[in-house]
């Protein structure tokens, strides 16, 4: 009986975000039986440090590197820990880890690397230095670092190819979604609503997002300034670091677009599948995007989604939604469609979006896929397990 393929994971870091929680979506559902793991974070302990070490074959190895400048002494770690694990395939996640991990592994003699890479090429107006930095010595180390790259999106793999990465070993695998988490709860909704002090009969609007250009947060007041005097029984929902009454920007643009109260403004929660319960129409105004899990969280919650025609939206809604052009007039337009079906029309809808996302984008198949992937890159013979020579 083979011995379990060994697998080192090596992780920019453990801090919140999507990557992140498809890591931790990941190796909490690999087979145990048939994959041993270990995880190296590059940075110090993060918010998922628990989750994910209850899962791996053997303690978290924290490396202390600086995101800024990698130093001599956390590069040596590195490569000595990878040497001491001697895993038959290193897999590398998000782009720092890419590139370090790439180079440690190569002085360790490792070969069998597998590159995740989660973000979109930035231009030099949008990305910061360092990521610039680390972009510009991945462009160069793809073609001859890992013998495999997983994409998120098919939009993502086709930016990366157009500036320069390698074909023919790209593969994409699209994030996972757990429905068993994200799912209607009338429960949920009761609770929720009565805290925001939004009505039963009111249509609340929901935009979850970070505060960062890239999301697009003045679209969607605009447009919710002119659903506003069309509609006038409508609530906005909006949650993500810094989306909260602090941020002088939001209350800027709520004065200019006429909105107030029921506009509600939730920061960042940590029961985002309860506050998505409580969400009639759930949307995405983002200029640019991979597979954003906000959009699938919602649509497995059964919520009918308006969003910018950005990365894989189109390929994740399909019909079970709208999707417009990054316009304040086409987003205000396809939600004002979306409130005129009426309630049933929406459920209807968003009853769609749930199967679609069981169908197709269900941990299950996200898992598989990589086990697969893991089975095609395990060298051909590994020792056996107890008593083997």
């Amino acid at each position: 009986m083979e011995r379990p393929i060994k697998i080192a994971y090596v992780i920019t870091g453990l801090g919140v975000g999507g990557a992140e929680v498809a890591f931790c979506q990941l190796v909490e559902r690999l087979d145990r039986k048939r994959f041993a793991f270990s995880i190296i974070s590059l940075a110090k302990r993060g918010a998922y440090h628990e989750r994910v070490e209850q899962c791996a074959s053997a303690p978290i190895k924290y490396i202390g590197m600086s995101p800024t400048v990698p130093t001599p002494a956390a590069y040596a770690r590195l490569r000595d820990e990878l040497v001491r694990v001697a895993p038959d395939i290193v897999h590398t996640w998000m782009s720092h880890a890419n590139v370090v991990g790439t180079l440690a592994a190569r002085s360790a003699g490792l070969t069998n690397i597998i590159w995740s890479i989660f973000n979109l090429p930035l231009s030099w107006a949008q990305a910061k230095k360092r990521t610039l930095a680390v972009n510009w010595v991945g462009h160069r180390l793809a073609p001859i670092g890992p013998k495999r790259i997983v994409f998120p999106a098919v939009a993502s793999e086709r930016k990366y190819f157009a500036i320069g990465y390698p074909k023919a070993n790209a593969t994409t695998i699209h994030a996972g979604f757990d429905t068993e988490l994200f799912r209607a709860s009338p429960d949920a909704r009761v609770r929720i609503r009565h805290e925001l002090g939004i009505p039963e009969n009111a249509i609340a609007i929901g935009l979850s997002a970070n505060f960062v250009p890239l999301k697009n947060h003045r679209l969607f007041l605009e447009a919710s300034g002119k659903l506003r005097r069309v509609f006038p029984n409508l609530h906005f929902v909006m949650c993500g670091r810094s989306v909260d009454p602090s941020n002088r920007s939001l209350a800027q643009w709520m004065k200019q677009f006429d909105l107030g109260d029921e506009v509600h403004r939730l920061g960042m929660r940590t029961d985002m599948p309860d506050v998505l319960a409580a969400l009639d129409i759930a949307t995405l105004t983002s200029s640019t995007e991979a597979f954003p899990a906000a959009l699938g969280e919602a649509m497995a919650t059964g919520i009918p989604c308006v969003a910018t025609d950005v990365g894989d939206c189109g390929l994740l809604i399909g019909d079970t939604g709208r999707l417009v052009r990054v316009d304040v007039g086409d987003f205000a337009a396809a939600v004002a469609e979306l409130i005129e079906l009426g309630t049933e029309a929406r459920r209807e809808l968003g009853a769609r979006a749930r199967a679609r996302i069981l169908k197709h984008y269900s941990l299950e198949r996200m898992t598989t896929r990589y086990q697969a992937l893991y089975d095609q890159m395990a060298p051909p013979a590994r020792a056996c397990i107890a008593g083997a020579v």
